[in-house]
């Protein structure tokens, strides 16, 4: 598992809900798993942890459990 070198995303917000653009090149695997995340601020400071998957315990969104979204090879059908 490592970082990716990526650029800032493009989102765009619609009511209440927003979408993500971003572009992710140079990656030379078979199959990427990822983690989508969010830590959520209210405006009176309470936070809330959103994953597709949590593991057990408090958050950790670095924990292999939390990547569970797939991205088939580029070609892929």
């Amino acid at each position: 598992m490592r970082d990716l070198d990526i650029p800032i995303p493009k989102t765009t917000k619609f009511q209440d809900v927003m979408r993500v653009d971003l572009e992710i090149k140079g990656l030379n695997v078979s199959r990427v798993a990822i983690g989508l995340s969010a830590v959520i601020e209210e405006t009176d400071g309470t936070k809330s942890y959103w994953a597709l998957r949590h593991p057990p315990g408090p958050p950790d969104f670095h924990h292999p459990n939390c990547f569970t979204a797939r991205l088939p090879a580029f070609g892929a059908s």
